[in-house]
């Protein structure tokens, strides 16, 4: 199992990358406005379990052969 990757941070929230046991990866709120972030990192995980990983590393997570690899300034562009 790989550590989790940061993905997002600003003050009072952080959200990690987790690789599981079973080899899915989820997202993990962290800090004092993770319950904020909880209704997006559900929706997310909901995506994220239908899928199994196409490489995780200690930097980054490559979701997909079809998705850049998180974090990476081309996935921040994608919600734009």
């Amino acid at each position: 199992m790989t550590p989790p990757v940061n993905v997002f941070k600003m003050k009072g929230l952080s959200i990690d990358v987790i690789q599981r046991n079973d080899g899915k990866i989820e997202l993990l709120g962290k800090g004092l406005f993770k319950f904020a972030a909880r209704p997006f990192l559900s929706i997310a995980n909901k995506h994220l379990a239908a899928e199994k990983p196409a490489l995780v590393t200690e930097d980054a997570v490559f979701p997909s052969a079809w998705l850049p690899p998180i974090p990476s300034p081309v996935f921040k562009r994608l919600d734009s």
